[in-house]
């Protein structure tokens, strides 16, 4: 057999060459894809609630109110007063209050086989707090609360463990933060929900609401729960007024869970 030319070799390495670079950008746009296949999965949606459609709330949610708190107790009541309002702008909310002379009432949604997850929402009030609930048990007694309240002289963040009910909580953590609201502000709250070594992590962040405001990268408030923590459980909206009852309110819209995993 004659011997190829250097010219012939040449070619042949350039083609080889060529189809291993071929390779290698397919492999890596694969590999690409599958990080972004992952990542859709790890933020899938479990609940998406933006109060714009006419089906009936009792549907999706569950409310109960809050025992008074000057009774020493806490249990749950049915009440409160949810309904789905228009905040002025064409925009349908879910407007939350007490009645009946009961401080407190909220309401939940969602499975109670959820764990890692966050729940976020917009919101605002009239009143001292604006809160979302996190791992609630199918009575609505057991859970974790996380608030914000405005007109403090940095945005106040705490987080509650309830062991029976609304009124039925112990305080678990606090912070000031820099952020300074008031009860004319809409903000976002976001809390993160996760169970490593054998707890639970509560995350929490709030910003104002608007277009060019970010979450911190960091949470204004972090607490880990080993006693006896939640591991699981559905999520919830919640409401506390200062018992002037019926007259201050709280608005909740763009209310989404989504899993981490």
């Amino acid at each position: 057999m004659p011997a190829r030319s250097f010219k012939t070799m040449k070619t042949a390495n350039w083609k080889t060459l060529a189809v291993s670079v071929v390779c290698l950008m397919l492999l890596s746009t694969a590999m690409v894809q599958i990080v972004f296949a992952a990542s859709d999965k790890d933020t899938k949606i479990l609940l998406s609630e933006h109060f714009e459609n006419k089906r009936k709330l009792e549907n999706v949610w569950s409310f109960v109110a809050g025992v008074g708190e000057e009774n020493g107790i806490g249990g749950v009541a049915p009440g409160g007063s949810w309904t789905v309002v228009d905040d002025g702008s064409g925009n349908h909310v879910l407007q939350a209050q007490s009645e009946g002379g009961i401080r407190g009432t909220a309401a939940f949604a969602g499975d109670t086989r959820w764990k890692d997850y966050t729940i976020e929402a917009r919101t605002i009030t009239t009143d001292s707090y604006m809160g979302l609930i996190v791992q609630a048990d199918s009575y609505r007694k057991t859970y974790y609360s996380c608030y914000v309240s405005p007109n403090w002289l940095g945005g106040l963040i705490e987080i509650f463990k309830h062991t029976n009910g609304i009124w039925g909580r112990t305080w678990l953590a606090e912070k000031y933060t820099d952020n300074y609201i008031t009860q004319a502000d809409w903000i976002d709250l976001k809390v993160r929900i996760s169970h490593p070594n054998g707890g639970t992590l509560l995350d929490v962040f709030f910003k104002l609401d608007g277009p060019n405001q970010q979450y911190p990268e960091t949470p204004q408030l972090q607490y880990f729960d080993t006693n006896s923590p939640y591991t699981s459980g559905r999520v919830g909206l919640i409401f506390y007024d200062n018992g002037a009852y019926g007259s201050t309110y709280e608005l909740f819209d763009n209310v989404v869970v989504t899993a981490s995993k």
